[in-house]
């Protein structure tokens, strides 16, 4: 198996953040969070390096999942996998900004989201 990654979950839907944190833990992978906004992904960002990020999109706080994945990126170097439902096209191009892993829409299986991690950390 290869090695775990530390991932950050940010999402601010309970069930569906719950579910990704167990699933990607069950594959191997160290969680921080899961957390449902900016200003607590960076202070978990902070004091614990995550090695990437799995970023809603949207998020119901003020600061969106763009917004988060920019600080993330900016700030700790930190990339972000997004996952979505549908997305216009200035949400989309803004999201691109951020230089993310991968943008994937939901429903998207956890084995998914870690073939895509692990690519991109294979690499």
């Amino acid at each position: 198996m290869a090695a775990p990654l530390t991932v950050l979950i940010v999402e601010d839907d309970a069930l569906i953040a719950m579910g990704f944190a167990a699933a990607l833990e069950d594959l191997g992978h160290r969680i921080l969070g899961p957390v449902a906004d900016l200003d607590t992904a960076l202070a978990l960002a902070a004091a614990d390096r995550p090695m990437c990020a799995l970023v809603d999109v949207r998020l119901g706080a003020s600061a969106d999942g763009v917004d988060v994945a920019l600080a993330l990126r900016e700030r700790f170097d930190v990339p972000s996998l997004f996952v979505s439902g549908t997305l216009d096209a200035e949400t989309r191009a803004r999201a691109e900004s951020a230089k993310p892993i991968a943008h994937l829409s939901k429903p998207v299986a956890p084995e998914e989201i870690d073939r895509r991690l692990r690519e991109a950390f294979a690499a």
